[in-house]
């Protein structure tokens, strides 16, 4: 059997390498021996901890070796990343002595294995548990593969006094010695990975006690068990051994059952990847594999086999309709693989229908389904999760809620902002503090873009091998550090088999990076309950002394107190033993959806409340550094992170054995974590290059000799190429941390591998930077600037009519995922080959009624209403006039409770438009290019999250819906460019989610002229011609383009609405 990795501490004690132990001399006694030379039938080493993955094949006493008799005790497994997989065998209470002396005959086709001793101290007793300290003390190490060696365990006195020392000095409490004893031999058999088998043989302890002799007693063999992760010493241990293996504890804290019959904290890590290759998913530190009920049983065997546990979804069986509670119930029942099930999905995307009545009844229908799965066996788990969109309240209340609420934030290639993104996530949380205070929520985070995406970049058509978007490594782990700050205790990460191919492999590598990272830091993860603060970070201030060598008279210039940093922010969570604060430093930096940026920074500083003698270790899987640059200031302690990128994981704790701890912990898996960030880099910059070299060969490169902003080159000189000397860059640190992991020099290969990556990132954006400015200057371009009258300032006059020109020009909202190819770094060749579309004439608008100036035209042209049904909120959909021209009028949309006095008692927040309405369906054609624009305007701003404005149209879906929660004072236009990726039909929908009120005005759908042929009214009772297959596309028309809006209409609509 396998488990995945367990975390920093090593068998149970967080405490274990921090406390310390004294030796004790004994009196002069009889010398005796306490032997196993392992000849009885059945195997008596007890396993503890591993933090690999560990396929334990054969645990036995096998004839096939011995050092002496006639067997010996055997292990055979195949192990994964790790450094670490322990046994132990129990021993009544040996007195330490000077010459204590602890032998093993060990043989293994693997070097590496070690003998360890754990020593008690019994008159030392840690202050967080309440019981005696103990030490690990090391013994010497396994040499000589397929060789009887054996391995010692001397010296124990000096080693435990050299840590009773350092004890004493980091407590500042008294440390007794007396009593210290050897409490069991522990054995880690980890050798490295792939396949090992192990022989254990002649196991003796001297001398002993007669006492001790006689106490002893040849232990007995274990059951069959997994190995546990790192448990919380506080957690008591399950009654009975019958109860299923993972469940919540009586405050919402996920709890999963170790081989000692303890209870671990447990913080899920999951997978969705249908169709990958589960054997690679495997290696890369998930817990649970998420799969359909009725999957390929070979598939579920082969995650079974390497040590994952699994979440079937019940609700989406390959019929793909909803089954009803008692089909669900015996869905499960029937399992074969029902007793490695952690979790039951009963459905996604719940709460999404407008309809009242619908959601009552989806709501009974999964309470009752929930009621009917704890019917199952008790040995069983009756977790259930299930994927809700709205309502969540109603979810989480009652005793048929949830156990578990699972969120999709559209995070990626979104209108949704990273700090948009936290505060969903956090929302989603506060809706349902009332009804289930501290409940639990996993967030699932896409790991592959949403299908509709690549669909209309390229429709149906297969993208070429440069043309798939994806979803970049280091915007994984911007979404998994916003989901942790938002206090989720379990992440899931949605992909497709792409993840297992060359192309994903970059962020499959991401995943367990940040699984490794998790895995740290497991148990204070595991505990985020409550609210989580988040604190500012600042620049590194000012110097308040003139420079070196300058003259004695200067003197400093006075600043302004310094702001926060504006997107960096530090999100802090508690320990449980309150000795120290976990900060998730993050980027919240806008755009960073699209594309992040170089997202670096030197000198970082963090203020947070903790004592003055508190230490900071800077975590990865590569390194734990301690960071010095601290000081006292009033608000508490201030932290200097010397260099910042993107996120890091700190850890500011008065435990000072904590930095050895934790090196400790990564010591085994930090020289494969800096393979894996070398390889990572290497593919990254192979993909970055292959793009850039597309954009240069199609002439799109950074420099611009065009642009008036850029001074002129000298006669003769050679255009600069920011490019190759970025790609050069980059080869070069990864060349550099190559160079130091051959030498071992593992902290800077790590640091060279990552800092690659933010010279990749700095060229990327930079990249799109320029892709989204030339789509600005197309759409959006400036006004020219009048030639000037005469020489000198402008005249009042002059001044008067540019200022009201401006006040007259209609602002652009030009997002960039206007451009679907814009959303993803790797389809911006195309996007210019869009530019190139959006600057050809448009036709007329195939929108009927899209002018709203009759409401009766909407209702006959077909106009559906489309608002989200809420209880107590009132909506409204209107075609009013304009108060400035009585003839001209817009459609107003508005929100409002229906008892204004019950205002306070509605969420400020919406999920879903309270006020909506759809246009009547467009007949479209594959390959037609079309725009979309509408004018829009709302005074009022919603709250931040997935609340606002919305439009979104039926091919971009909600991936690459327009929304915006601010302010818009004045009518604005949206513009949105799409493919259409088959024949069919497609449909706008406007929306309000929020209370106040929206305008909307001009909707306009137009095909670009010559892309396809068709009727002017494409609306779905009529019918489109067709273009015959081979035939020769109709030439492009000649005409002007249409005009942006209906002559006389554009002054009255620009202009604020009155009240």
């Amino acid at each position: 059997m396998i488990f995945r990795r367990t975390r920093v501490v090593l068998l149970v004690s967080t405490a274990l390498v921090s406390v310390s132990a004294a030796w004790l001399q004994g009196a002069d006694e009889p010398e005796e021996k306490i032997r196993d030379g392992f000849e009885t039938p059945r195997p008596v080493w007890r396993q503890e901890q591993t933090d690999a993955t560990i396929n334990l094949q054969e645990h036995e006493r096998s004839n096939r070796a011995a050092h002496s008799g006639q067997t010996s005790e055997r292990f055979h497994f195949t192990a994964g990343v790790g450094s670490s997989f322990f046994y132990s065998y129990p021993l009544p209470q040996v007195v330490v002595r000077e010459n204590l002396k602890v032998e093993l005959f060990v043989r293994s086709n693997r070097v590496g294995v070690r003998l360890y001793g754990r020593v008690v101290l019994p008159k030392d007793i840690d202050p967080n548990t309440g019981q005696p300290s103990f030490v690990m003390i090391p013994g010497t190490g396994y040499e000589n593969n397929d060789r009887w060696q054996r391995i010692e365990l001397t010296g124990l006195s000096p080693s435990i006094e050299r840590q009773a020392r350092v004890l004493r000095a980091a407590t500042r409490r008294p440390v007794d010695v007396q009593g210290a004893y050897l409490e069991r031999v522990v054995v880690n058999l980890f050798g490295g990975e792939g396949e090992t088998e192990v022989f254990l043989d002649d196991l003796e302890i001297s001398p002993v006690s007669p006492e001790a002799l006689a106490a002893f007693s040849k232990p007995e063999a274990p059951s069959p068990s997994l190995p546990a992760p790192a448990s919380n010493p506080e957690t008591p241990k399950s009654t009975s051994s019958s109860t299923a293996r993972v469940k919540l504890d009586g405050m919402n804290k996920l709890l999963r059952r170790g081989p000692d019959n303890r209870d671990y904290d447990w913080f899920v890590t999951a997978i969705s990847a249908p169709d990958a290759d589960v054997a690679q998913i495997s290696h890369h530190g998930f817990d649970v594999l998420a799969e359909k009920v009725d999957a390929e049983p070979d598939r579920i065997k082969e995650a079974l086999k390497w040590g994952l546990q699994l979440m079937l979804d019940l609700d989406a069986t390959l019929e793909g309709k909803p089954i009803e509670p008692d089909r669900m119930f015996a869905a499960a029942n029937n399992s074969p693989f029902r007793d490695q099930v952690a979790f039951w999905n009963l459905g996604n995307h719940l709460g999404r229908a407008i309809d009242p009545e619908a959601r009552k009844l989806e709501l009974e229908r999964i309470r009752a389904a929930g009621a009917a799965l704890r019917g199952l066996p008790q040995d069983v788990s009756h977790l259930t999760t299930a994927g809700v969109d709205g309502e969540l309240p109603l979810f989480a209340n009652g005793p048929k809620r949830l156990s578990i609420m699972t969120i999709s934030p559209n995070a990626w290639g979104s209108a949704q902002e990273p700090i948009d993104t936290y505060r969903f996530l956090k929302q989603r949380r506060d809706l349902t503090a009332l009804d289930n205070p501290d409940g639990l929520f996993f967030a699932w985070l896409p790991a592959s873009p949403p299908l509709s995406v690549q669909a209309s970049i390229w429709g149906r058509d297969q993208p070429p091998s440069w043309g798939t978007p994806r979803v970049q490594p280091e915007q994984l782990r911007l979404f998994t550090y916003l989901a942790l700050a938002a206090g989720y205790r379990g992440i899931g990460f949605r992909g497709d088999a792409g993840l297992t191919t060359d192309e994903g492999r970059a962020t499959l590598i991401e995943m367990a990076f940040l699984n490794m990272e998790i895995d740290l830091c497991e148990s204070i993860l595991a505990n985020a309950k409550g609210s989580i603060p988040l604190y500012d970070t600042f620049d590194p201030d000012p110097p308040i002394l003139p420079p070196l060598g300058s003259s004695p008279t200067l003197k400093v210039v006075k600043t302004k107190e310094m702001r926060p940093h504006p997107s960096i922010k530090a999100a802090g969570i508690g320990t449980l033993d309150h000795k120290g604060t976990l900060l998730l430093v993050t980027d919240f930096a806008g755009g960073a959806q699209f594309q992040p940026s170089q997202m670096a920074k030197h000198n970082l500083n963090i203020t947070i409340q903790a004592p003055e003698s508190a230490q900071a270790f800077e975590i990865s899987p590569g390194d734990v550094k301690a960071i010095d640059m601290r000081q006292r200031v009033p608000g508490g302690v201030r932290i200097t992170l010397p260099d910042f990128g993107l996120t890091s994981l700190i850890l500011v704790t008065t435990d000072h054995g904590m930095a050895d701890r934790l090196l400790n912990a990564i010591s085994g898996v930090r020289p494969r974590a800096c393979q894996l960030a070398i390889e990572q880099a290497r593919i990254q910059l192979r993909l970055v290059e292959e793009t850039t070299n597309r954009l240069i060969a199609d002439g799109h490169t950074l420099y611009n000799p065009n642009d008036p902003k850029i001074p002129r080159l000298p006669v003769g000189a050679r255009p600069p190429n920011e490019e190759e000397k970025l790609l050069k860059l980059a080869d070069s640190m990864i060349k550099t941390a190559q160079e130091n992991f051959e030498r071992m020099d593992y902290p800077l290969a790590w640091s060279e591998a990552r800092r690659a990556g933010r010279t990749l990132r700095h060229l990327m954006f930079a990249q799109w930077s320029k892709a989204y400015g030339e789509m600005s200057k197309l759409v959006a371009p400036e006004p020219p600037k009048p030639a000037p009258t005469r020489r000198g300032r402008m005249t009042v006059d002059e001044l008067k009519a540019e200022q009201e020109a401006a006040r007259n020009r209609t602002p652009m909202l030009l997002m960039p995922l206007a451009s679907p190819p814009l959303v993803s770094y790797y389809t911006l060749p195309q996007h210019y080959i869009w530019l190139d579309w959006m600057a050809r004439s448009f036709g007329a608008n195939l929108v009927k009624g899209g002018s709203f100036d009759n409401h009766a035209t909407l209702e006959s042209a077909g106009w559906i209403n489309q608002s989200y049904q809420i209880d107590g909120i009132t909506s409204k959909i209107l075609s009013v006039a304009s108060e400035d021209e009585p003839g001209q009028r817009f459609l107003k949309m508005s929100v409002e409770p229906t008892d204004k006095r019950q205002l306070d008692s509605f969420a400020p927040f919406f999920d879903f438009p309270a006020a909506a309405i759809q246009t009547p369906p467009i007949r479209v054609t594959a390959g037609q290019f079309l725009r979309i624009s509408v004018l829009v305007q709302k005074m009022n701003p919603s709250a931040a999250g997935q609340g606002g404005l919305i439009i979104t149209d039926s091919i971009g879906g909600e991936a690459l819906q327009f929304r915006n929660a601010g302010s818009i004072p004045k009518f604005s236009k949206v513009v949105l460019f799409r493919r259409v990726p088959a024949d069919g039909v497609m449909t706008v929908t406007l929306g309000l989610a929020g209370f106040g009120e929206a305008y909307f005005d001009d909707l306009k759908v137009e095909t670009v002229e010559g892309s396809a042929p068709g009727p002017l009214d494409q609306y779905a009772d009529n019918p489109v011609k067709r273009t015959i297959p081979g035939s020769k596309p109709a030439a492009p028309a000649t005409g002007a383009p249409a005009p942006a809006t209906a002559a006389g209409k554009r002054g009255v609509r620009r202009s604020p609405v009155r009240r």
